[in-house]
């Protein structure tokens, strides 16, 4: 806890804060972006939140939502930026200019490899979510958290770990669930309700095509589905909307390792693992330069979708022989 006790030191001492994540922000980023925000505010200090990427629809519903910015800020100057849930710096994407000009960064993460690229650098690679990392870091300043507050970490939380259906969801996990649940007087079904019973027509019709996608190798070990830029051209989509896609390839009975390939270009291709076995997916997206957990991983490979999906799978094939 020596790094939290060092950022609520910063936090105190200073003023103005830009809060910031990865490329295509999840639930956690966001929720733990809301959450950081509102504290930091209660405290009396000045916060801008910025992504590269805009925020998908289904978390509308969370508090402060319309605060995120997708515009750039390069004029601003801050006294202290914080970037979380990204192991990397570089997929900041555009905010990255904005974080290198602040006087002080703080980088709070969860993801294997991370490159402590900040001054401050609390990285937890057994908490399940960065939305558990901020809740800890609350206990540390002895702050207090309100309703709001526990929405989005509690979302954040849901998000990372699958519904509490992931191997990384701990006891530690459950107790700061129920925590949140009990200060916010939370209702679980109505969130579940929000974030995976709210999905337009369009993102039904992408899920219908895309599950036509499927595939499975000789011995069933290994299962993926694609989508393609036409299919998102088809159905009015954008790939904010496929947050819970690989969930589907990752029930097909017998497989260990489910593949989501999508075409966010026609050479960019971001590839999402998930693992319901020994496999160390975080191993092989680092092959093409991407990580995050042992159980759950991404990359994007620049290239051809065909090409891309050729090398995945030899790659996935040679860690399941080895």
């Amino acid at each position: 806890m020596d790094e939290l006790r060092e950022i609520a030191k910063v936090i105190k001492k200073n003023k103005n804060f830009f809060i910031t994540s990865h490329i295509r922000p999840d639930g956690d980023s966001i929720g733990s972006q809301l959450a950081l925000k509102r504290i930091l505010e209660r405290l009396g200090k000045e916060v801008t939140i910025a992504n590269h990427d805009s925020v998908p629809e289904i978390y509308d519903f969370l508090p402060g939502i319309e605060s995120i910015k997708q515009e750039l800020l390069k004029d601003r100057e801050f006294d202290v930026a914080l970037v979380l849930d990204s192991p990397e710096f570089s997929r900041l994407e555009s905010t990255a200019e904005i974080v290198k000009k602040a006087k002080v960064i703080i980088n709070i993460d969860h993801h294997l490899g991370n490159e402590e690229f900040g001054k401050y650098n609390y990285v937890d690679t057994e908490a399940s979510a960065v939305g558990e990392e901020i809740y800890e870091l609350t206990k540390v300043m002895g702050f207090k958290i309100d309703r709001e507050i526990a929405l989005c970490l509690y979302v954040g939380i849901l998000t990372d770990t699958g519904s509490f259906r992931q191997s990384n969801t701990t006891p530690r996990t459950h107790e700061i669930v129920a925590d949140l649940m009990k200060i916010g007087d939370l209702k679980p079904a109505q969130i579940t309700h929000q974030v995976y019973e709210t999905q337009l027509p369009s993102a039904i019709k992408l899920l219908s095509m895309t599950l036509d996608t499927l595939e499975r190798s000789e011995d069933g070990r290994i299962a993926w589905m694609t989508i393609t830029d036409r299919m998102f051209k088809e159905t009015g989509t954008t790939n904010t909307e496929t947050e819970n896609f690989i969930n589907y390839v990752r029930s097909v009975k017998g497989s260990e390792v489910a593949i989501l390939f999508t075409e966010l270009t026609k050479d960019e291709v971001k590839v999402s693992f998930r693992s319901k076995s020994s496999v160390n997916v975080n191993r092989i997206a680092k092959t093409f330069g991407g990580g995050g957990h042992l159980r759950a991983s991404a990359c994007t490979i620049k290239g051809d979708l065909d090409e891309a999906k050729k090398k995945v799978l030899a790659e996935v094939e040679k860690q399941l022989e080895d």
